[in-house]
């Protein structure tokens, strides 16, 4: 699973998890990318399974996109991974490592701030 995928279907999961219904645009409008770029990752979705496409519940002329079971698993998992590993990384710094890339974060959210 790629990072858009990923993206995506968290999007999906949150949304699904508030009863909202969606749509391939929302998709786009979510991470940013053409609708042409939606459409073959709702494709790619589907095919692996992670999607389903169901009438829309009033718009007779739209297709919601919804989770499958598989769907929340495997996220949870690549998500759970990925977080261990983030965790090793910080594991492996030493005490001037951290204070270092605390005041780099520091320092960045500060300029963040300021403009």
């Amino acid at each position: 699973m790629n990072e858009t995928e990923l993206l995506a279907l968290r999007y999906l999961l949150k949304q699904t998890n508030l009863n909202t219904p969606v749509l391939q645009r929302d998709i786009a409008r979510e991470l940013g990318i053409t609708g042409a770029s939606a459409s073959a990752l709702a494709q790619r979705l589907e095919r692996d399974g992670y999607i389903e496409r169901n009438p829309h519940p009033k718009d007779g002329r739209a297709t919601v996109l919804v989770p499958t079971v598989k769907t929340n698993e495997e996220v949870r998992s690549t998500l759970n991974e990925m977080h261990q590993q983030m965790f090793d990384v910080v594991r492996q710094l030493d005490d001037r490592e951290v204070l270092a890339v605390k005041k780099f974060l520091i320092e960045m959210i500060e300029t963040v701030k300021n403009h």
